[in-house]
């Protein structure tokens, strides 16, 4: 019994007498207000935040920056602070925020295991804002009415969305999702990830959308596409297509489904080596149905399925 207490005795006092460094925490909060005469630019450039972008009432780009750091040290979790706070520059319209590390190797000094930190930059533009952002190891958010304009977003590990408009649209992961709700018609997407899924609702009069790993799901297309993912399935509808477009579909595991204005005519092809192929359009096929040509002729749409495992369907909407 006294052994007991004694084991009880000497666990309180352990607790008690660990140095409060060991649960250090540092926090930093700052507002940036910068007035514009017209439209401009926000260029963001990060290591570890992430960036969420909003729509402002007035004329100025307002931007906040919250962290919060635990470290095994007081200095340690400080220092991280100084190391990665933004730096501000304003060109006329235009404002360039650079929120990369100061120092190289700076991680070396941090013991991993008692280290936790949390950091983002909020940012309100005016409508007509183009965006260029990018951020080494964060989720990247754009939830905003800007107008037509251009709007580029990359992160090497985090997820990507926007909820909102723009004209020209850049967006690419190395690892994470990429969401995609647009109010208006874009021009064009770009859209790529290494290891993530792609989801587009919305209409764009192009898209180049590619997954290493992931399901493409797009809703809303206008025109040329080119969809490629080496694993997953592709689920894309088109509200409205040409015969001067030209559609490409690809995947090496996965199914397809394939959804085209009902007066459309085809050319082209779809192809399976392990699965099936129904269609709505006809075309001649082999035995096995893993195969189809169509030929509607030079006024008629071109399209290009191929998937090595999976089945295609291509249906009338």
């Amino acid at each position: 019994m006294r052994s007991i207490l004694a084991l009880a005795l000497m666990v309180v006092l352990s607790v008690a007498l660990v140095p409060t460094s060991q649960a250090a925490t540092a926090t930093y909060t700052d507002t940036q207000d910068f007035s514009l005469d017209g439209p401009g630019l926000v260029e963001v450039d990060a290591s570890i935040h992430d960036i969420y972008i909003t729509r402002g009432s007035g004329s100025e780009v307002v931007v906040k920056v919250t962290m919060e750091v635990k470290s095994s040290s007081k200095e340690k979790a400080e220092d991280y602070i100084e190391n990665h706070k933004p730096t501000y520059d304003q060109r006329g319209n235009d404002i360039i925020i650079d929120a990369r590390s100061k120092k190289k190797n700076w991680w070396k000094k941090f013991n991993w295991k008692k280290f936790e930190a949390k950091s983002r930059i909020d940012i309100e533009v005016p409508k007509g804002t183009e965006l260029v952002l990018d951020t080494a190891s964060g989720d990247l958010s754009v939830r905003a009415d800007l107008g037509d304009v251009p709007v580029s977003c990359n992160t090497a590990s985090g997820d990507i969305e926007l909820d909102g408009s723009a004209t020209n649209l850049r967006m690419g992961t190395a690892s994470g999702d990429i969401d995609v709700s647009i109010s208006n018609t874009a021009e064009s997407m770009d859209l790529s990830t290494a290891s993530g899924d792609i989801m587009v609702r919305g209409s764009t009069h192009e898209a180049n959308i590619s997954t290493a790993s992931g399901t493409i799901e797009v809703d809303g297309l206008r025109g040329d596409a080119n969809l490629s993912t080496a694993s997953g399935d592709v689920v894309a509808a088109w509200d409205q297509v040409d015969t001067s477009n030209e559609i490409e579909i690809s995947t090496a595991s996965g199914d397809v489904d394939v959804y085209l204005p009902e007066s459309i005519e085809i050319d082209g092809f779809a192809s399976t080596v392990s699965g099936r192929i129904r269609s709505d359009f006809g075309g001649k096929s082999n035995k096995r149905r893993s195969q189809v040509h169509f030929d509607g002729g030079r006024d008629a749409l071109f399209l290009e399925v191929d998937t090595a495992s999976g089945d295609i369907s291509i249906r009338r909407r």
